[in-house]
């Protein structure tokens, strides 16, 4: 389809208006806010109908009026939405928001939580390697033979990636990556 070609009830590439609001080229109506007619009518995102019609990703799917009440909206209330985002821009102050919403403010836990939470993570760490161990793995050039021997070892108690990646110094996705690379023979 070429630029300026029927498609619908418009014009590929062109997004025409009727008294300032853009027509839908699905069912040929104007609105104010025609994203919003899209997703509720024609199930469809703002996305999918500017690819399919060929419309630039920054058309505006606005009447001008509705724009400019926007416009107008913003600059009532601009301070407060400025502050809101320098508060949100503010990393430490983020994540502390972030941890207490989701119920993750270590500072909020009970002594025993936090400790069942810590024996947790230390389970999942898995324990170091002896040094007999490690040397099984070898030097890590032939890698076929180092999952092998990674694999006689994940079968030993409490040893996980994690064990091994802090042994061969990489980390547990490479692990995950070497195994899943050189299946067992």
């Amino acid at each position: 389809m070429r630029y300026g070609d029927p498609a619908g009830h418009g014009r590929y590439g062109i997004l025409d208006h009727d008294d300032g609001r853009p027509i839908c080229h699905e069912c040929g109506r104007a609105y104010h806010q025609l994203a919003t007619h899209l997703r509720g009518s024609h199930q469809i995102t703002a996305e999918q109908y500017r690819a399919a019609y060929g419309l630039g990703a920054t058309t505006r799917l606005v009447s001008t009026q509705a724009s400019e009440r926007m416009a107008q909206a913003w600059e009532r209330h601009a301070q407060s939405h400025l502050d809101r985002l320098a508060q949100r821009r503010n990393p430490h102050a983020a994540a502390q928001h972030s941890r207490a919403a989701h119920g993750h403010d270590p500072q909020g836990w009970a002594p025993e939580v936090r400790a069942r939470r810590q024996q947790l993570a230390r389970s999942r760490r898995g324990r170091d390697l002896t040094p007999e161990e490690a040397a099984t793995l070898g030097d890590g050039v032939d890698l076929r033979v180092w999952a092998d021997a990674a694999r006689r070892l994940l079968a030993l108690p409490d040893v996980h990636a994690s064990s091994l990646a802090r042994a061969a110094d990489i980390s547990p996705a490479t692990v995950h990556q070497r195994l899943r690379r050189y299946p067992p023979i």
